[in-house]
This record gives structure tokens, sequence and C-alpha cells, in this order.
């Protein structure tokens, strides 16, 4: 019986390891929960919600494309937040009503490039 205990023990660590982990990138999310705060937040939303479907082995290569994503807008939103302040204008990160046109901008400049 000891070796089923041992079993039992061991899986019951591993499932109680995997809830504190998703508990914990749960409260990570919920810091910049709020969208005028974090323009990338529907991102790291997807990137939460994949880690959340996959198993903890494999999360890391099945959710690489949302990992690189919000990157990306993290990226993106950091460099328009340093030129605004470089550029005087208040606030450094611009307000949600304001996003959509900036991003626009941006993809008609890449678009106008090629």
């Amino acid at each position: 019986m000891t070796g089923l205990d041992d079993e039992f023990h061991k899986r019951r660590e591993e499932r109680q390891r995997i809830s504190e982990q998703k508990r914990e990138a749960q409260r990570k999310a919920n810091r910049y929960g709020q969208e005028s705060d974090n323009p990338c937040l529907k991102e790291k939303q997807l990137s939460f919600d994949c880690m959340a479907r996959c198993n903890q082995q494999n999360y890391e290569k099945e959710c690489e494309v949302f990992f690189v994503n919000y990157k990306n807008c993290r990226n993106f939103w950091s460099s328009v937040e340093k030129q605004r302040k470089w550029q005087g204008i208040e606030p450094n990160m611009p307000p949600p009503e304001e996003r959509e046109k900036i991003r626009s901008e941006f993809m008609g400049k890449l678009h106008n490039k090629s």
C-alpha cells in the first residue's frame, strides 16, 4: 500500500503545484487588468488563455504565437510611449480612444514601404 500512497501523494502535490501556478498567472494578469493602463490587454489575455488550455510541458511551443504577438504589442506601444514622451505629448501612453488611429497610421506606413 505504501507505493500506492506515495504515488497518490505525488500526483496530488503535482496538481496543487499546477493550480498554484495558474493562480499566480491570474494574479499577474489582474495587475494590469485595465485597458487604459495596458494597451495589450487582449493579447495578454489570449496568452494566458492558451497557457490554461495547454498542458504544463507543451505550453511554450503551443502558445508561442500568442507570446510573440504580445511581445510585439508591448514593444510597439513602448516605442509609441517613448516617442510621445520625447515629443512632450501628455499622456505618454495614448488613451484607448486614440490607439486605433495610431495603430492604423503605423500599419499604413508599413504597407506604403512595400
